[in-house]
């Protein structure tokens, strides 16, 4: 049985953020777009909108903030939901994830 999104929106210093997630963990993150409707339009489909967020996924808005203000922050703490996305895209993933905060890798470096 799929897990029920949840979506939430936050103000950031580039605008109008969300995130959506499950109990296993951020599933989507979407930044500003032209408008805070297209924003929303992205998240749309299986999430719905919640009362109250769990801390850890303050903890992850507090963090996206602070880095979106330009602090460099460390993003392991935040546990992903990747859900039903191919063996491929989760590769990719796990190997962007092993790249020391601050640091860069080329796409020919991650695909090694």
């Amino acid at each position: 049985m799929p897990l029920t999104e949840q979506i939430v929106t936050f103000d950031t210093a580039l605008g109008l953020c969300a995130l959506s997630y499950t109990e296993r963990g951020i599933s989507r993150v979407q930044l500003p777009e032209e408008t805070p409707a297209k924003m929303r339009a992205r998240l749309s489909g299986s999430v719905i909108a919640v009362e109250a967020t769990p801390a850890w996924v303050c903890e992850a808005i507090d963090a996206i903030r602070q880095h979106l203000q330009g602090q460099v922050r460390d993003f392991l703490f935040v546990p992903l939901d990747l859900g039903e996305a191919p063996a491929f895209h989760k590769a990719v993933y796990a190997a962007s994830r092993e790249i020391p905060t601050g640091q860069t890798r080329t796409y020919g470096e991650i695909a090694k």
